[in-house]
């Protein structure tokens, strides 16, 4: 996994739910997903495979693509293997992607949602990141971004996160405000979410 740029230890398989806020989380996606036939959805930063299946499982067999883009070849590779043993029916559905948040390697207005789950604090490059991001969604298309307010530092992590690691929400809509997105933002307690619409 890589937090900032740089490679960090993460243990495989810890049933890690984003600190207990999962299923609120899936809950508020749920709602947010387009549902049409063909949709096509990039999950931008594989991790443990958590948001990926959730995708898989929650749009109908064969009427969607999903890709998953992370920097580590070694998570790309744990989370098509989780997948193939857990949901091999919708392994076809997904497309595990060699790449980072700052350098997507997809056309332009390539998808029809972008979701991103808890991995800004962990990109180096937000407004690259963010660019990016809006870049490859088509027009009329989502970005929908979750992730940790800075508050957040002070919870319980395997690697040590501070403060400074965070984003501040209204920064974060500001920015995709300016890259042209009518950007939303919702606060949940220690996390938030940012709508954002091209």
């Amino acid at each position: 996994m890589y937090k900032k740029g740089k490679k960090v230890e993460a243990p495989v398989g810890t049933g890690c739910d984003f600190h207990g806020y999962g299923e609120e989380i899936r809950r508020q996606l749920e709602s947010r997903i387009p549902r049409k036939k063909g949709v096509k959805i990039l999950d931008v930063g594989t991790g443990f495979g958590i948001n990926v299946e959730f995708l898989a499982r929650l749009l109908p067999l064969g009427e969607k693509k999903i890709w998953s883009v992370d920097p580590s070849e070694e998570v790309l590779d744990n989370a098509k293997k989780k997948i193939q043993e857990s949901i091999p029916e919708l392994a076809a559905d997904i497309e595990f992607v060699h790449g980072s948040a700052d350098k997507i390697s997809f056309e332009d207005g390539f998808f029809d949602a972008v979701i991103n789950v808890m991995v800004l604090h962990h990109i180096e490059h937000l407004e690259e990141s963010l660019r990016e991001m809006t870049r490859v969604t088509k027009s009329g298309g989502k970005c929908i971004l979750i992730d940790y307010a800075p508050e957040a530092h002070k919870l319980e992590w395997t690697n040590p996160h501070y403060e400074s690691d965070f984003f501040k929400p209204e920064g974060v809509k500001s920015c995709l405000t300016k890259l042209g997105m009518a950007a939303k933002l919702e606060t949940f307690g220690l996390w938030y979410l940012i709508e954002a619409t091209k």
